[in-house]
């Protein structure tokens, strides 16, 4: 469910910011044959690099595990902590954000975002985790704009009554 409700968001921002070149839903930080970066699965059971150096792209990734609470014996609470990250060529920052920003307020109300970060040299160290790509990174990105929004989406799932049904998650089971 998660993962749907992330690839819709993404969907909407590559369709309300048409500037932006590419989206990414789900992509993880990994190190893959002396590669350290944000990578994305691919149909061929690889990866993909999912920093595209000239083109104007964002992704979204995880950032941190789902937590659980409880609101009553008859629901729950799963929280679930994401970060986009958000590159363009030649654009003002403040309305770059803005613009992804207001996409996500409108269209993704259920969204709590809980930070926007600006600093360059700190983004690059978080995403690629390697000082020497950072500098590279730095070196190669002249008119490049970047920032993460940090963000949360909270569910409610209502439990099952198994008094009244086996718990069985491959049927359906009347209440």
């Amino acid at each position: 469910m998660i993962i749907e409700q992330i690839q819709d968001l993404t969907d909407k921002i590559l369709l309300h910011n048409q500037y932006m070149d590419e989206g990414f839903a789900d992509v993880d930080i990994l190190e893959i044959s002396e590669r350290k970066g944000v990578f994305k699965a691919n149909n061929e059971g690889g990866f993909d690099f999912a920093m595209l150096l000239g083109k104007n792209f964002f992704y979204i990734r995880r950032n941190g595990s789902t937590t659980v609470g409880g609101t009553s014996q008859s629901s729950y609470l799963l929280t679930s902590r994401f970060k986009l990250f958000a590159c363009a060529k030649d654009v003002d920052l403040y309305k770059f954000i803005n613009c992804i920003f207001s996409t996500i307020g409108t269209y993704c109300s259920q969204y709590n975002i809980t930070n926007i970060d600006t600093e360059f040299e700190k983004i690059l160290l978080t995403e690629m985790k390697d000082k020497e790509y950072v500098r590279q990174a730095l070196q190669r990105f002249k008119t490049e704009k970047i920032f993460t929004i940090d963000f949360n989406s909270i569910e409610e799932y209502n439990t099952m009554n198994v008094k009244t049904c086996t718990c069985n998650p491959c049927l359906n089971c009347a209440e």
